[in-house]
């Protein structure tokens, strides 16, 4: 790296893992849906109607996060210097992203909507899924974009 370059412009590696904050609070929730509708006084079928409601909802978390093991999964993110973001596979492939303006950038969550090919996808990141300098990074070059300082300095 050169010295004049600023430190935050170099590409950033984000890995793609699961949160365990997220899974706790996901499974969490839809195990206690299981069984609020019997404490309460509701009929009968909207009681069996909720708990079905709850009970695929739970199913399709645990197929989410524990079972699907397939080779169009997002494995890594990449931010270039420029702002230019690619999406790295699991079974290779390189797709070049558009980060969308639908963001919300916190010190303990960052959520990024990135399309992709024909898909759009959010990426939660936390601090127990992503390493707390990177984290840090991310933040910082979501919030400062580089193409919008270039092309206020060009304006000038």
């Amino acid at each position: 790296m050169d010295s004049n370059e600023n430190p935050f412009l170099v590409t950033l590696r984000l890995p793609i893992t699961g949160s365990s904050i997220i899974t706790i609070v996901l499974i969490s929730v839809n195990v206690f849906c299981l069984f609020v509708p019997w404490l309460t006084g509701l009929d009968l079928n909207l009681k069996i109607l909720l708990t079905v409601c709850a009970v695929l909802s739970l199913c399709y978390l645990l197929y989410k996060y524990r079972i699907t093991v397939s080779t169009e999964r997002v494995a890594e993110l990449i931010l270039g210097s420029g702002d230019d973001w690619q999406v790295k596979m699991v079974n290779g492939g390189v797709h070049k992203a558009i980060l969308d303006d639908s963001r919300f950038v916190h010190p303990l969550l960052t959520i990024i909507l990135l399309r992709y090919g024909p898909h759009k996808e959010y990426f939660i990141f936390t601090a127990d899924n992503i390493e707390n300098d990177l984290f840090r990074r991310l933040r910082v070059r979501l919030r400062f974009k580089v193409n919008d300082e270039q092309s206020s300095d060009s304006m000038q």
